[in-house]
């Protein structure tokens, strides 16, 4: 069940930006998240006011640790509260919930000192990932052209995550979005 739920929330999430552009800016752009690698992710930000925006976001990311490789799918929609608005720049609140999938691969190898062979052996598991990440950040964009924008954040991640990879802790992204 919230496998589906999250997918509709950011669907809905994304196309009710649509609507919403016409009060606001539509924006689709690309970011990317530290975890120890950086996660790529593409996003879709909708001021729908002055002071508020929705964005969803969709992360792919493959990394190898050792003998460990790991690939995270990531799926979040923000919600962000802007506290201060000047003419070309915001600093806002936000909160990011998401969840997503996390597929590693082990591989093992033992070595046989009687008859000089090697075996190999792989695993594969997968486990799923539920996150909340409070965050503050800020958007620029500049006079000369104010429909690219910009951004940083920081937060505080929390995850669920039957893994011995851990993503939770402090997060840093950065990114721009295009404003239509």
């Amino acid at each position: 069940m919230k496998k589906i739920l999250l997918p509709l929330a950011l669907i809905a999430a994304c196309t009710s930006t649509t609507s919403i552009a016409e009060e606001g800016k539509l924006g689709l752009g690309f970011s990317g998240a530290y975890y120890g690698t950086l996660l790529p992710k593409l996003s879709i930000r909708s001021w729908a006011s002055e002071t508020f925006a929705i964005e969803g976001n969709l992360g792919n990311v493959k990394f190898d640790s050792g003998d460990s490789s790991f690939a995270v799918n990531l799926y979040s929609v923000k919600f962000l509260s802007a506290l201060r608005v000047n003419a070309h720049s915001k600093f806002y609140v936000g909160l990011e919930i998401g969840m997503g999938e996390l597929k590693s691969t082990d591989t093992y190898t033992s070595y046989s000192y009687y008859d000089d062979e090697s075996t190999t052996t792989t695993s594969t598991s997968k486990a799923d990932i539920e996150l909340i990440n409070f965050l503050f950040g800020s958007e620029y964009s500049s006079q000369e052209s104010p429909e690219l924008a910009w951004n940083w954040e920081m937060g505080y991640r929390m995850t669920e995550l039957e893994s011995d990879l851990d993503i939770s802790g402090l997060t840093a992204e950065a990114g721009v979005h295009y404003y239509f």
